[in-house]
């Protein structure tokens, strides 16, 4: 049952993205990218409303669904979509789109069947990116909650909502993961549309559509719930409606499409903060219309979650962009850009016989030169490292194509393109913390590239199209390799095997499907696999934030929230990376000073787990609010 209904509300949006499509453009690109941008919006605008009451049920999705396809069906005229076919005839431009185009679909499916058989496994995903949508399925909302991570709460959630769509429906990761890694190819589409619509010849707007595919980063990213890819479909959108507009006569109507650059650039924003830095470019380009591309901003600010975004961190952190020592922790500053400057060239040395060059460009510039934090003695954020250049792990190809865009496209048809390319790729570049340990902002520029990749092929000779192809499948082989052992592994591994728990192994074996968990953790708590995942998320978890010991605190939570297992992931310091760490030992010493608490003997060391040795405290013994963790931590201010 709860596949039909997942398919039924699939279907419903599918729908809504057409009627919209079909209602205001007429051509298959403008269509494609209202389409993406309306279906887009919708987990957003649907959850936001059932989030009004702790309403996000199955049924209760559906029933909004269900009210917006009648007030479509009552506003725009609904029929079925007939979308103009392009007709090919097999000429040798074609033979390389239709190469371009196999490519593409060995990449596309390849990442779709690994993202089907891998379970959430990586770091980030447990600590963040799954987890929050775990806690949306907990709450019926998407509402603040108490959390020791702000990341959970503060970043842009417009990926997550694709997570979690097919999530709600089947208690399931991988229809979540498939629907989330749609990203990648409607990414692709959106790229070749866009150097299409650049007056590209096909086949070189196909070769660098696959170069773009083949960029190893993409490849990365496309494995795991990072929105990257999202991002990218967003800019090209909002950069395809910049470029309509500025071509619209002046005896024409261009306000149609500031107002969609508008919505598309929200979008893209929710899906990736650092998109942030493309304001500025669609401000100056969009500046004779900027009440239209303002009113296109907010609606689809609205829509799509990213005005409730920003009001709830308003409320609760006092900025729009979330807690000041996170945006203070990951912020660079000037001083340091001398030195960021230097580094950023080695960002696109990635092809073969680069490393001398890189070596020797990092050795005479001082681009080693430590930053912030930047020591031998931690792994993260770690000492700056040139990246390595064999085998291929960046930008490869495409990024060598970006730059020549960056070079080459600030004139001409492509200018829009270029200039919100060129803000994407400068903006996290000088103003985002380097994190080696994590490719940042490496990983951040997938947007910045892609633009500028679409731009700098109106420069490329119809010629170029076959070599790009060449060196598209020689981006591709080493990660495409990587895809498909991986694919084998998950396949042929045993489902048992590939639970992971880590590093609550010992803990998810103790605690029942029906728990609930207290957790007082440290601000990268993997939290995910607490919430029984292979049971149906039947778990509860609560956090303690990150707050000192008090007891009477500690009994309020109980009782309000029916505690049955109390979680302390160390019991010596509780680590908040960008804020003061706070002592355990306390923590430790009331739990076990509770003479209602039972400790359960762990073998993992430093972790502790507790359950009550009758009944846990009612709800009705609490008569008091319980203090937030904020409240309560003069450190968390």
């Amino acid at each position: 049952m709860s596949w039909i209904l997942l398919t039924a509300s699939l279907l419903l949006a599918f729908l809504v993205a057409v009627w919209a499509a079909r209602h205001f453009a007429s051509d298959f690109t403008p269509r494609f990218f209202v389409f993406a941008v309306v279906f887009g919006a919708q987990p957003g605008l649907i959850a936001q409303v059932l989030s009004t009451g702790a309403w996000i049920t199955p049924w209760a999705w559906l029933g909004v669904q269900l009210a917006l396809c009648a007030a479509l069906f009552y506003w725009l005229t609904p029929d079925l979509p007939n979308w103009p076919r392009p007709k090919l005839e097999f000429r040798t431009a074609n033979r390389a789109v239709l190469a371009a185009a196999v490519l593409m679909a060995v990449l596309v499916v390849s990442n779709l069947c690994l993202t089907a058989l891998a379970p959430i496994h990586t770091w980030d995903e447990k600590m963040y990116h799954a987890s929050r949508a775990a806690y949306w399925l907990q709450h019926h909302s998407l509402a603040f909650w108490e959390t020791q991570n702000e990341r959970q709460t503060a970043l842009s959630f417009e990926g997550e909502l694709f997570f979690f769509w097919p999530l709600l429906f089947t208690r399931l990761e991988a229809p979540g993961r498939v629907l989330f890694g749609l990203g990648f190819p409607l990414a692709i589409g959106a790229v070749w549309l866009l150097a299409l619509r650049l007056k590209t010849p096909p086949a070189l707007a196909a070769a660098g559509a696959a170069l773009y595919a083949a960029a190893p980063v993409g490849l990365f990213l496309a494995r795991y719930l990072k929105a990257d890819h999202w991002a990218v479909l967003f800019a090209c959108s909002a950069a395809y409606w910049l470029v309509e507009a500025q071509e619209e006569p002046e005896d024409g109507s261009p306000a149609a499409a500031y107002f969609w650059t508008g919505v598309s650039l929200a979008l893209c924003i929710h899906a990736r903060l650092y998109a942030l830095a493309m304001v500025p470019a669609v401000l100056v380009l969009a500046r004779k219309r900027l009440l239209a591309t303002a009113g296109g901003f907010l609606s689809g600010a609205a829509a799509c979650g990213l005005l409730f975004l920003f009001l709830s961190n308003w409320s609760w952190y006092g900025s729009a962009l979330g807690p000041a020592d996170m945006r203070g922790f990951y912020g660079s500053q000037p001083r340091e850009w001398t030195t960021i400057l230097k580094r950023a060239p080695g960002i696109v040395m990635d092809f073969p016989g680069s490393a001398g060059v890189s070596k020797a460009w990092v050795r005479s510039t001082g681009a080693a030169q430590p930053l912030r934090s930047e020591t031998a003695e931690v792994r993260w954020p770690a000492l700056y490292q040139p990246p390595p250049t064999w085998p291929p792990s960046r930008f490869a190809m495409a990024g060598l194509l970006a730059v020549a865009g960056l070079l080459l496209a600030w004139r001409g048809a492509g200018k829009p393109a270029w200039l919100c390319g060129a803000m994407l790729l400068a903006g996290p570049v000088l103003t985002l913390r380097w994190v080696t340990a994590d490719q940042i902002p490496d990983r951040f520029l997938l947007p910045g590239v892609a633009l500028l990749l679409a731009a700098g092929l109106t420069h490329c000779r119809k010629w170029m199209a076959w070599p790009m192809l060449a060196l598209a499948v020689f981006s591709a082989w080493y990660p495409w390799r990587e895809t498909a052992m991986f694919v084998r592994m998950w396949w042929l591994m045993p489902p048992a095997m590939s639970i992971d728990n880590a590093p609550f192994q010992e803990v998810c074996q103790k605690l029942p499907d029906d728990a609930t968990v207290l957790l007082i953790g440290t601000q990268i708590t993997p939290d995910y696999p607490l919430f029984g995942t292979q049971s149906g998320f039947r778990r509860k978890v609560y956090s303690w934030g990150r707050a000192p010991w008090d007891a009477t605190r500690f009994h309020q939570l109980a009782a309000v929230h029916g505690i049955t297992h109390i979680l302390l992931e160390d019991d010596l310091e509780l680590a908040f990376h960008w804020s003061p760490p706070v002592d355990a030992r306390p923590i430790a010493a009331g739990l076990d000073g509770e003479r209602a608490l039972q400790r359960i003997p762990l073998k993992t060391g430093r972790q502790r787990l507790y359950i009550w040795r009758s009944q846990a405290p009612v709800e009705a013994e609490s008569r008091n609010p319980v203090t937030t963790a904020r409240a309560a931590c003069s450190n968390c201010q």
